[in-house]
């Protein structure tokens, strides 16, 4: 699961940062599963690894000229407490959600090859969870699971 570098995160306030420059203990927004927003402390951020330095992304447009790059197993939000990988947006999936839980379509997703930095981070509790609730970001614009989703959930 990973972000590519320059991909914006939600810091609260209407700000955002470059996941990349995030550091341990900043404040990251996280929701809950019912997309109640909160500050939350950043627990773990750091590249990405692969084996050649390559990884195979899928690059998602979305309305209002926003993208989204990220790997095929990241987890996107489509509500209900669900996460679905990336990938799911190649076979026409379910539409993913924003910030406020309205339903963006997915306008084009299609793989990409790229070489480059990816980056994953993971808020809250560093411990195994059992849903969604507090391990939910805003990527993008677009709510998405971090790391500890994609190792415990999917």
């Amino acid at each position: 699961m990973a972000f590519l570098i320059g991909t914006t995160v939600s810091i609260g306030h209407g700000l955002f940062d470059p996941i990349n420059h995030l550091e341990l203990g900043a404040a990251l927004m996280a929701a809950d599963a019912d997309l109640k927003w909160h500050v939350a402390k950043v627990v773990h951020t750091g590249p990405a690894r692969t084996a050649d330095g390559a990884m195979t992304l899928i690059s998602m447009s979305l309305p209002r000229g926003q993208s989204l790059l990220v790997s095929p197993d990241q987890p996107l939000y489509v509500g209900n407490g669900e996460c679905v990988p990336a990938e799911r947006a190649l076979l026409g999936g379910a539409p993913v959600i924003d910030r406020d839980g309205r339903r963006v379509e997915v306008l084009e997703a299609k793989p990409m090859a790229m070489n480059g930095q990816f980056f994953e981070v993971i808020v809250g509790d560093l411990n195994k969870p059992k849903s969604v609730d507090g391990h939910l970001i805003l990527a993008n614009g677009i709510v998405c699971g971090d790391a500890a989703v994609a190792r415990y959930l999917m």
